[in-house]
């Protein structure tokens, strides 16, 4: 960003900030000067950044911290690849499961796939919310 005394403004008090869509850049002093301020961006995936950049790349990403109302042993069926295999939870109430990944990642739902077998009573379906 050019702005002359820019830079001395930033260093000389602290609730000064340059925001980047909510997060505060933060100053790189050895390339800025009395006329620039060169920041050190967070990264954010945009739509620009994705098209030009490729920040972004879609796969299969089912590896990490399963946990629901299940117990382990059937939540490990949320990602065995055998569809065949039934997952159960004896939840008397809300069925819940999640995936947490590691460190810096994160992950978008784009398909889910839901199998009903043996469908003999409708009434655990009433009011379902996916």
């Amino acid at each position: 960003m050019t702005a002359a005394g820019l830079k001395s403004t930033l260093k000389s008090n602290a609730a000064d900030k340059i925001d980047f869509c909510g997060e505060t850049c933060v100053m790189d002093e050895a390339s800025s000067d009395s006329s620039k301020v060169i920041c050190k961006l967070p990264l954010v995936a945009t739509t620009y950044s994705v098209s030009n950049y490729k920040v972004v790349s879609s796969g299969n990403l089912v590896t990490g911290t399963w946990t629901g109302t299940a117990s382990a042993e059937e939540l490990k069926k949320l990602s065995d690849g055998r569809n065949t295999v039934d997952m159960t939870d004896s939840t008397s109430t809300d069925c819940k499961f999640q995936i947490a990944y590691k460190a810096a990642h994160v992950g978008v739902l784009d398909e889910a796939k839901f199998f009903v077998n043996d469908l003999l009573d409708k009434t655990p379906f009433v009011g379902l919310k996916l």
